[in-house]
């Protein structure tokens, strides 16, 4: 027994080394974890709070109301006639994107030169201040704009068109001058969805007989349907909360009937945009019921489509 010694590993450097990583891993997510608690969590239970108070910012002034705001919105006629304007915009927007996004992204994903050009070129758009965008489009569409001049150039028209005199034509502007804005990102992530489905089932169709259209509707749909169902819910979203840039290009104009929901909540609400004393807690209540909405509609699509996520 005397002969025999006992010696034991000490596993310090390991644990030491894990420590470091583990820190290495909360410094790095620490500054985003801040950013998220201050500029995200924060807000929202600062309007949970203020919702129940009305609060014109003097201080003098505050008082607790309950629930009166959340009542009030109820009540509020141009509050719901936004939110109709807002269906009218998404249900002719998205589809059209989605389409437009969709077939480009087709084109580009073939073998050809000068693709990554035009896929740079339609990103473009995505980086570039949606107030920029607006003052770009409100000059192309004026009454002596480039839109004007052309279809005069082209026989289209005969004298010009008050583009923002009618709700339609203002509508059409909004529509036309968002895809725009947006469509890059989703050609994009379209993109990388068709780049990944596997090349050699488009050649076992091809083999057997099956042609474009047939490989599209039965190969790249199915393979590619849960990104594609992922894309239509961003757009969705961020369709849905198109707010500065309604305020940048047209302004609600003709008689407000192009405000958004979004765009309604800035012009009424937020003080620097209205142009009297307004109940900063009426628009707390409207932003919370705006959000529960949100999420609402995402809750339905994600229901409603989740078979579309297993087609393959």
């Amino acid at each position: 027994m005397s002969g025999l010694s006992i010696t034991t590993s000490t596993t310090k450097p390991a644990n030491g080394k894990s420590l470091s990583e583990a820190a290495q891993c909360y410094l790095l997510i620490g500054i985003q974890l801040i950013g998220f608690l201050v500029f995200t969590i924060w807000p929202i239970l600062w309007s949970v709070q203020k919702s129940q108070y009305f609060y014109d910012m003097i201080p003098q002034h505050t008082r607790f109301v309950g629930a009166e705001n959340f009542i009030k919105v109820f009540h509020d006629r141009a509050y719901w006639h936004s939110w109709l304007t807002t269906f009218e915009f998404a249900a002719i927007k998205i589809p059209l994107e989605i389409l437009l996004t969709f077939t480009l992204s087709v084109i580009l994903s073939k073998k050809m030169r000068g693709t990554g050009i035009f896929r740079s070129a339609y990103l473009l758009p995505n980086i570039i201040s949606v107030a920029v965008v607006g003052v770009i489009f409100s000059n192309i569409f004026q009454y002596f704009g480039v839109a004007n001049i052309i279809l005069k150039k082209l026989h289209l028209i005969t004298e010009n068109i008050n583009w923002f005199e009618t709700s339609t034509g203002a509508m059409f502007v909004l529509i036309t001058s968002s895809i725009w804005n947006t469509f890059g990102m989703s050609m994009l992530c379209f993109c990388t969805a068709l780049e990944n489905v596997p090349k050699e089932l488009y050649e076992a169709a091809q083999m057997d007989g099956a042609d474009a259209k047939q490989r599209l509707l039965h190969i790249t749909v199915p393979v590619a349907a849960p990104v594609v169902r992922t894309i239509i819910l961003i757009t969705i979203t961020n369709t849905l909360q198109t707010g500065d840039f309604v305020i940048a290009l047209t302004n609600g104009v003709p008689g407000g009937s192009t405000y958004t929901v979004a765009a309604y909540l800035i012009n009424t609400f937020m003080p620097a945009f209205s142009g009297n004393i307004v109940n900063v807690g009426y628009g707390c209540a409207v932003g919370i019921i705006n959000s529960l909405i949100y999420a609402l509609i995402a809750f339905v699509f994600l229901k409603s489509s989740g078979k579309y996520s297993q087609l393959y």
